[in-house]
């Protein structure tokens, strides 16, 4: 693999250079930033291969490794966003096992957040979970009874709000004296 007179020794570090800039941008779910700028290294190796940047004659080889960059920079952060695409769950109208799965994987959620959210109590019976539910929910304001449900749901708020509301609700239990 050879540009214009670039050796391939160069050109994996023009790879390597411009895929820890783009990579590490695109991390997701369980994979790390390393993950990811090996990923775009793979795309920047696949691109260089497949022989699609071209140079017009008579080019310095400085202006070839700054329009390689900028080549490579668009086509790796093209091919990452099809990535993560491609490997996290897509929200459609209709979901289907294989999404939910996929979305199951990427976003474990935490034992606590089962309990008091969506009703898989470890230890406690149903009747007396919907209970705290309802008591909880009767604690807090309209806007914070809305954020309640979208977690409840699995819709995602911003996390700020998520600290804000899970204080607010072990607060509420705590003067309750409800799992101390």
């Amino acid at each position: 693999m050879q540009i214009d007179g670039i050796p391939e020794e160069e050109l994996i570090k023009i790879i390597q250079g411009v895929a820890a800039r783009v990579g590490s941008k695109y991390r997701f779910g369980y994979h790390s930033k390393e993950d990811m700028i090996a990923q775009a290294v793979l795309e920047g190796i696949k691109i260089l291969q497949a022989g699609k940047f071209t140079v017009g004659p008579a080019h310095s080889p400085d202006e070839i490794r700054k329009r390689l960059r900028g080549f490579l920079t668009t086509c790796i952060s093209n091919r990452m966003s099809n990535y993560v695409r491609d490997h996290s769950c897509r929200y459609a109208s209709v979901s289907n096992k294989y999404n939910t799965s996929k979305y199951n994987i990427m976003h474990p959620i935490k034992v606590g957040y089962q309990t008091f959210f969506f009703g898989d109590s470890l230890d406690k019976n149903d009747v007396e979970l919907a209970e705290v539910i309802r008591f909880i929910r009767s604690k807090l304001s309209i806007d914070q009874v809305k954020d309640f449900i979208r977690i409840q749901n699995g819709v995602s708020i911003p996390a700020a709000r998520k600290t804000i509301l899970l204080n607010i609700i072990k607060e509420i239990l705590h003067e309750a004296k409800i799992y101390e």
